[in-house]
């Protein structure tokens, strides 16, 4: 969003108000009595490549440090999602070094977390079986999640009856999103989710 500001604090407090605005490219004033364009962004110079920025003398850049500026998908995301497609855990294309869990179970080579994939006939099974428990994904770059599908264990009665899940863009800091709930070995369980930016 760009707009007309008289004074360079102008620029700082409209971007503060805007949800999404995160920083700001303000235009440096030739003479005290010009107004100056003023450019409310959703991202930060320093996680952006350095081969999408052009240096602009006549712009300075400040970022907001707000708590309330926290990553929202939803700012970069606002239109519906069209031909999703899957990311790759049941094909294979999510390769099995992307793949990791909190635990296996012990000396049962069909257990581990490289067959969290839906529709195998292997499986990851965790232990202890407690809710300290998890698995992590990583696509490798930040992929538009609409919907999840989990499935049990086919040849035992075990599955995971409610889950968590929680994402990130820099898998340091991550916000959760409750799951479904579902008991059913066999068939697999899809719920949609709001359009979730990031690596599981």
């Amino acid at each position: 969003m760009t707009i007309h500001v008289s004074q360079r604090i102008d620029c700082l407090i409209e971007c503060d108000k805007e949800p999404c605005c995160r920083s700001i490219n303000i235009q440096k004033k030739s003479s005290p009595h010009d107004a100056q364009i003023c450019e409310m962004l959703h991202n930060l110079v320093y996680n952006t490549s350095e081969k999408l920025l052009e240096t602009n003398p006549s712009f300075d850049h400040v970022y907001l440090t707000s708590s309330k500026k926290d990553y929202n998908a939803s700012c970069l995301f606002p239109r519906a999602c069209k031909d999703p497609k899957a990311l790759g855990l049941q094909s294979g294309k999510i390769p099995d070094s992307r793949l990791k869990a909190s635990s296996e179970y012990p000396n049962f080579e069909n257990h581990r977390a490289r067959y969290a994939r839906l529709r195998w006939d292997k499986c990851w099974v965790a232990y202890p079986s407690d809710t300290n428990q998890w698995l992590q994904i990583d696509f490798k770059y930040k992929a538009k999640i609409t919907e999840i599908l989990t499935q049990g264990r086919t040849d035992a009665n075990q599955w995971v009856g409610s889950y968590t899940i929680a994402y990130s863009d820099d898998d340091v800091k991550f916000k959760t999103y409750k799951g479904d709930e579902g008991q059913d070995k066999v068939t697999a369980i899809y719920f949609s989710v709001p359009q979730l930016l990031g690596r599981l």
